[in-house]
């Protein structure tokens, strides 16, 4: 059955939302507690949440357009590749309590590239 657009969207936005607690919640701990440099710090917390959030996005949000096949390895890495330097660049610019907001732009991007990913057989498997 074909998901409503609407639908995609809160889906999306609910494991978006858990993501982003959970890369705030680690960037923070790393900031911190474990003194980490914030560029760093956040590339880590990407790294968890990245995790998380894809495999949530393509087992719930992104399914029917999956058609029960999972994301290849290769868009994976393009999607992991740009968040990392997307996360890496903009920590090493932000500074003070404005971190807290680092985690809010991967979300638009990966929107897109999964909308477009999973809808496609060559990204599929």
């Amino acid at each position: 059955m074909k998901a409503l657009p609407i639908k995609r969207l809160s889906r999306y936005g609910a494991v978006g939302i858990l993501a982003t607690i959970l890369h705030t919640s680690v960037l923070v701990a790393l900031v911190r507690l474990a003194m980490l440099q914030t560029g760093l710090a956040n590339l880590l917390a990407f790294v968890v949440a990245f995790v998380f959030s894809a495999s949530a996005q393509q087992a719930f949000t992104f399914n029917d357009r999956l058609a029960g096949q999972t994301l290849k390895k290769r868009s994976l890495a393009i999607l992991f590749a740009v968040n990392c330097l997307m996360a890496y660049v903009l920590g090493s610019l932000v500074r003070g309590p404005w971190i807290i907001f680092l985690a809010l732009g991967p979300p638009f991007i990966n929107y897109g590239l999964f909308y477009f990913f999973s809808g496609h057989p060559r990204f599929k498997r």
